[in-house]
C-alpha cells in the first residue's frame, strides 16, 4: 500500500504569509489528492483564526525577538525555546515528508526543527526584500522559493534558490472584475 504524503506547512503573523501557506497547500491537495497537510501556527495570530477553516491546525508559542538586548529580550528567549520544544514534538508526532515555511516569527522554530530532525523542508519569501526568519532559516533548509528573483541577493546559498512567484489561491482567477467589484462594493 502506498504511504499518504504528509506535509507541515507553518507562517504566520500577516497576511503576506498565511494566504501564500494557503495557495500552495491548495495547489498541493490539487495536484496530491489524499496529501495530510498540517498547518502549524501561532496559537493567538491571525492565522489561528483564518486557518482553522481551511486546515488542520496546530497552535504554538511565537515569539518576536527583540534586537536590543533587555529583560524582555531574554524573556522572549525562554519562549523561544519551549516555541522549539513544541514544534520539535508536532514534527516528530505528524512525521511529515517535508515542511514548507512561509515567514514569520511561527515559521521559525517549526522549519528549524524540521531541519535539524533530518526532514526536508523549504521556505517561500513572498517580498523582494527577505524577511528575518527567512534569511536565518536560508543556513538550514533544502530550498528558498523567491516570489521576486531580485531577493536571490540578500540570501547567501544561491544554490539552494527556486524562481516561483507568489502563490495565488485559484478562486482568484474564476473571479470577474465585476463580481470582484459587486462583492467589495465598488462601482
Amino acid at each position: 500500500m502506498k504511504k499518504k504524503m504528509k506535509i507541515i506547512i507553518t507562517g504566520g503573523g500577516t497576511g503576506g504569509h498565511i494566504y501564500p501557506a494557503l495557495s500552495i497547500a491548495e495547489r498541493i491537495k490539487h495536484d496530491k489528492p489524499g496529501t495530510e497537510i498540517l498547518y502549524v501556527g501561532s496559537k493567538n495570530g491571525m492565522e489561528s483564526t483564518i486557518v482553522p477553516s481551511h486546515l488542520p491546525y496546530e497552535g504554538i508559542e511565537a515569539v518576536q525577538l527583540n534586537k536590543k538586548l533587555s529583560l524582555r529580550t531574554v524573556k522572549s528567549l525562554w519562549r523561544l525555546v519551549k516555541s522549539f520544544f513544541q514544534s520539535w514534538k508536532i514534527v516528530k508526532n505528524f512525521e511529515p515528508d517535508v515542511v514548507i515555511g512561509t515567514g514569520g516569527y511561527v515559521a521559525g522554530t517549526c522549519v528549524l526543527a524540521a531541519a535539524l530532525r533530518g526532514v526536508p523542508t523549504a521556505v517561500h519569501e513572498q517580498n523582494a526584500f527577505p524577511g528575518m526568519t527567512n534569511r536565518i532559516l536560508s543556513r538550514f533548509v533544502d530550498v528558498v522559493m523567491l516570489s521576486f528573483d531580485e531577493a536571490r541577493t540578500y540570501f547567501k546559498f544561491p544554490e539552494k534558490m527556486r524562481y516561483t512567484g507568489l502563490p495565488v489561491m485559484d478562486r482568484f482567477f474564476k473571479t470577474t472584475r465585476k463580481q470582484a467589484r459587486t462583492k467589495l462594493g465598488f462601482s
